[in-house]
């Protein structure tokens, strides 16, 4: 038999009884290990010794490459017996990397602990202060708040534009609003000049098509396709999957 791993060696020193021999081993060994590290605070909770993984876990967030993994670590910890503990984990686990699933984290603590309001306000200052306007946009989308999502737009870079997104939580409401992105869209994927962008477009008029007719408004869809069609006279393939998409 050979002899054991460094790691076999860390967990057996906790097996042993030894949970200090086996963290000391770890910070010195295991710094740039960020899920053998989560193992071993699980390994060190289970035996009891859940404040020494704390420690460890605090102490190795220094290293920036690797504090997303043990915030999330520390949140799941303290969650169930101390939410006020876990909420100032998950705001610095969203402060670190802003997104939309830290920030749904981020309610369902403060909700619980009935600070949601100021938590949330906090969290959209924190957005805001790193000109997050997609966060935004995708925070808006999940409270239902689709007239922000459609104020906040504009300011989307042009490579992450979550116009689609916007444009079908707008059909309900503010159907008019839907058709001009729909409109945009279809534009952009035109502008490819590629056929699997011209049967992208095809499917986006159809859904423009669809919310004229809802509207009431098929004159506005014959008026708005016609001129589509003709400003594109010259592109047979996207013309083609017009015909196809029996608009």
């Amino acid at each position: 038999m050979g002899y054991p791993s460094l790691e076999q060696q860390i967990f057996l020193k906790i097996e042993e009884g030894q949970p200090e021999e086996a963290v000391n081993l770890a910070r010195q060994q295991l710094r740039n290990q960020p899920g053998t590290i989560e193992q071993l605070a699980n390994a060190l909770v289970a035996a009891g010794s859940g404040e020494l993984a704390v420690k460890l876990l605090t102490e190795l967030m220094a290293d920036k490459a690797y504090s997303g993994y043990y915030l999330k670590w520390l949140v799941k910890y303290y969650r169930q017996d101390h939410p006020e503990v876990a909420l100032e984990w998950q705001r610095r686990d969203f402060e670190h990397c802003p997104a939309l699933r830290s920030f749904q984290e981020l309610r369902l603590l403060g909700e619980q602990l009935g600070a949601w309001p100021d938590v949330r306000s906090e969290a959209v200052e924190i957005a805001g202060r790193n000109k997050n306007a997609g966060l935004l946009v995708e925070i808006a989308l999940d409270e239902g708040d689709v007239a922000r999502a459609l104020e906040l737009l504009p300011q989307v870079a042009p490579a992450r534009s979550y116009r689609r997104e916007v444009a079908e939580a707008a059909e309900a409401k503010y159907p008019r609003e839907a058709i001009k992105l729909y409109q945009e869209m279809a534009e952009t994927a035109i502008a490819e000049k590629q056929r699997k962008g011209y049967a992208y477009a095809a499917r986006l008029l159809r859904r423009m098509k669809e919310l004229h007719e809802r509207l009431g408004d098929s004159a506005g869809w014959t008026t708005n396709y016609s001129a589509l069609k003709n400003r594109y006279a010259n592109l047979p393939a996207l013309q083609d999957e017009l015909r196809k998409a029996a608009l």
